[in-house]
């Protein structure tokens, strides 16, 4: 049975982060008159049920914070350059601040490149390609969401220590790749080793690891022979398995098997722990670029400015 002493529990840091943002809102609003409350629209095509789950969350953490929330919405139909072309669009508006789009995306329509079309400035997911490429030199930009909740997890924990070796699982360049970046610069000056799918002895790389962060998507694929007494845990994953004590039959799970939990120092559930902050990380990154569009002072950085401050 886990220990509730050792649980990093995202989902309140999240309400945290999400109080804070409304009263820096809510200042920004009394004290500047030309102040506009930022906009933040997600582009959907032929969403899901869990798509929609997932819009939910999203507008009640925007109406949560002060944030103004539009869909845009496409049916199945609309091509890749017809997409490529109403993102392009949508994002020229000047009053709209932010834009996402949500995933997943039908098979035809490839979302790498329509990313493309939504500028540096106005790309909360830090998903194209120039803001990928700033994170891996420490320069200022818009992370990806799930990495940067990670990160903040682990740094708001005091988790981080300098020089030890954490081991990511998954390759992803929406999560994977930028967490690696991230631990490895000075941002947590930490010893790096990325594994994936086709690595043969995964149990070799995580036996050694003092910070696993697994971002696979596959249920129990990690487990207890895995890890050493002490180890920090960031799960990623979300998995559905059958459960028949539930009223659904599924229960959600991440990549990481309970009996791991006794062993861990820390370690994020799943539901509860990266997810909330990935939400909490949009608001955020909404309201830095709102004020950057704005011209106004930014947000505390705290970890987030030590790769420009310190350049050693």
């Amino acid at each position: 049975m886990e220990r509730e002493s050792n649980i990093i529990d995202g989902k309140q840091r999240s309400l945290e982060i999400q109080a804070e943002l409304k009263e820096k809102l809510t200042e920004l609003k009394e004290n500047n008159a030309n102040w506009r409350i930022p906009l933040l629209v997600v582009v959907t095509v032929a969403p899901t049920k869990a798509t929609l789950s997932y819009l939910a969350h999203k507008k009640s953490a925007a109406v949560n914070c002060g944030i103004a929330f539009k869909e845009e919405r496409f049916d199945s139909s609309i091509s890749q350059e017809q997409l490529n072309q109403r993102c392009k669009e949508i994002t020229s508006d000047v009053n709209v601040t932010a834009v996402i789009v949500q995933l997943p995306l039908p098979d035809h329509l490839k979302m790498w490149e329509v990313v493309q079309f939504i500028p540096q400035e106005k790309d909360v997911d830090g998903l194209n390609a120039q803001n990928q490429g700033l994170i891996q030199v420490g320069l200022p930009c818009l992370m990806p969401c799930t990495p940067q909740g990670v990160l903040h997890l682990l740094h708001h924990f005091g988790l981080i220590v300098k020089g030890q070796h954490a081991v990511v699982i998954g390759r992803s360049p929406l999560v994977g790749k930028p967490v690696a970046n991230l631990l490895l610069g000075r941002e947590a000056n930490m010893s790096v080793t990325v594994v994936h799918r086709h690595v043969a002895d995964l149990k070799k790389h995580t036996l050694d690891a003092d910070i696993i962060v697994s971002c696979v998507g596959k249920a129990n694929l990690i487990t207890a022979d895995m890890v050493k007494e002490g180890v920090v845990i960031i799960d990623v994953g979300i998995n559905f398995v059958e459960d028949q004590t539930r009223k659904t039959g599924v229960r959600m799970c991440g990549d990481v098997s309970s009996d791991v939990y006794p062993k861990c120092r820390a370690y994020t559930p799943v539901p509860g722990g990266v997810g909330p902050m990935t939400v909490a990380m949009l608001m955020r990154n909404t309201v830095i670029a709102a004020l950057r569009q704005q011209g106004l002072p930014e947000l505390d950085e705290g970890w987030r400015n030590r790769a420009r401050t310190n350049p050693q």
